[in-house]
C-alpha cells in the first residue's frame, strides 16, 4: 500500500460517523474499566466516585457546572474526600486555579482534557449525554477520556446506553446501583407560584448567578427571612 492509499484510508476511517469511538486513538489503546455508578440524588454515588479518583495516582473529575467543579476542587484540596488532602487543579470557561503539584484536576465537561492520561476519571451527570444541545460533550468524554477506570454518574435511564458503548469501545462495565440515604417527601401544598410562602429552611434552587442573586434578592424583599448564598472562595 502506498502513503498516499494509506491516508486516504486513515481520513475515511475518521470521516465514518457510524463509528465515533474511532475518534480517540488514545483511549482505545486502553482497555479501560467502566464503573457506572446509579442512583436517585443524595444517595452517595458521586462520594464513591470521588474517593475512587483521590485514591489515584492521577485524576480528573468532569461535571457539569462550574460550581460543581469548584466543589469537587475544594473537597479535594481540604482533604474532605478520604482525610487527605489531594492537590487538584480546576479549569473551567471562566476560570484556571493551578495548584502546585497537582496530579489531579476538576473541570466542567467541555474543558476536560481529551489527551491527557489518568488513573482514574469521573463523569458526573452522565444522563446528560441525551441532552441535544450540551449530549456532545459527555458523548466525547465517555469515549474519548483515556483513563484506566471511568468512573460515570447519574441516573438509571442510562444504562442500557451507555452498556452500548461500552461494548463499542471493547471496555468492561461494571454496574453499581444506590438507594436515596434520606427519604422524600412531597409537600402537601405548592408555593401557589409565590415566594412570599418560603418558610424558613427551605431551599431554593437556580442555575445561573445571576438567577441565584434575583431570587436572593426577591425573596428578601417578599418575606422577613435572610437568604445565605454559597459562594465559592475566589
Amino acid at each position: 500500500m502506498t502513503s498516499a492509499e494509506s491516508i486516504h484510508d486513515t481520513l475515511k476511517a475518521l470521516a465514518d460517523m457510524r463509528a465515533p469511538q474511532a475518534w480517540f486513538p488514545l483511549a482505545r489503546q486502553k482497555r479501560r474499566k467502566w464503573v457506572l455508578h446509579v442512583g436517585p440524588t443524595n444517595s452517595g454515588k458521586t462520594f464513591h466516585a470521588l474517593r475512587s479518583v483521590a485514591a489515584g495516582e492521577t485524576g480528573a473529575y468532569c461535571g457539569p457546572l462550574r460550581l460543581l467543579a469548584w466543589e469537587v476542587h475544594e473537597k479535594l484540596n481540604e482533604g474532605k474526600i478520604t482525610g487527605r488532602p489531594v492537590p487538584c487543579e480546576l479549569i473551567t470557561g471562566q476560570e484556571r486555579v493551578m495548584v502546585p503539584n497537582a496530579r489531579h484536576r476538576s473541570s466542567t465537561i467541555e474543558m476536560v482534557d481529551m489527551n491527557r492520561d489518568v488513573d482514574v476519571a469521573v463523569i458526573d451527570e452522565v444522563q446528560m449525554i441525551a441532552s441535544p444541545d450540551r449530549g456532545w460533550a459527555w458523548t466525547r468524554a465517555v469515549l474519548g477520556i483515556p483513563a484506566s477506570e471511568l468512573h460515570l454518574c447519574g441516573e438509571k435511564r442510562s444504562v442500557e446506553l451507555l452498556r452500548r458503548l461500552c461494548h463499542m469501545c471493547g471496555d468492561t462495565l461494571e454496574i453499581h446501583d444506590y438507594q436515596r440515604m434520606t427519604p422524600l417527601e412531597v409537600a402537601e401544598k405548592s408555593l401557589n407560584s409565590s415566594l412570599k410562602n418560603i418558610a424558613p429552611g427551605d431551599c431554593v434552587v437556580a442555575f445561573s448567578r445571576r438567577q441565584i442573586h434575583q431570587l436572593k434578592k426577591d425573596i428578601e424583599a417578599l418575606t422577613p427571612l435572610r437568604c445565605a448564598v454559597p459562594v465559592p472562595k475566589p
